[in-house]
């Protein structure tokens, strides 16, 4: 699932666009790279054995320390995603960067979300720490119901 399935999704159910955010993680992931095979594909590279550590939160690099890596680095640009490869470590990361970045606060603002990915740091209100999908009907019936008495209490 993409983002993009994931916030046309919300928006087809109903769900107001001022509360959808769009979080841009200051972190990379990396994965092993297998061994290449003729029958290989997406689901074998993500779930090879070993491809990811035990505890995913191991596979969490620093942001900071991505340019220090000497990644040969590209642009998916049907993804607008970044990524890197390590040959001699033996590792593919993704990570968002300025284009990346430009990419999905564009698509953001396409969408109606506000101020794009980043209104979340601005935002007078934290986002939850966790979603889950797709959102219970309870739970999108929270989030009008603390519309409602803030607009009560404001008026």
């Amino acid at each position: 699932m993409s983002i993009s399935s994931a916030v046309d999704e919300w928006i087809r159910i109903g769900l107001p666009v001022s509360k959808i955010t769009i979080g841009l993680p200051f972190y990379a992931r990396a994965w092993a790279i297998p061994r290449a095979s003729a029958s290989a594909s997406l689901s074998s590279f993500l779930y090879a054995p070993g491809s990811m550590p035990p505890n995913p939160v191991d596979s969490i690099v620093a942001y900071s320390s991505v340019p220090r890596r000497n990644l040969d680095v590209g642009f998916d640009e049907v993804a607008g995603a970044a990524w890197g490869v390590d040959r001699g470590g033996g590792r593919f990361y993704s990570f968002d960067n300025e284009r990346s970045v430009h990419a999905k606060v564009a698509w953001g603002k396409s969408k109606g979300v506000e101020e794009g990915p980043l209104s979340v740091a601005r935002s007078h209100r934290k986002p939850p720490s966790t979603m889950r999908w797709p959102p219970s009907d309870l739970a999108l019936q929270r989030l009008e119901d603390q519309d409602q008495q803030q607009r009560a209490q404001s008026a």
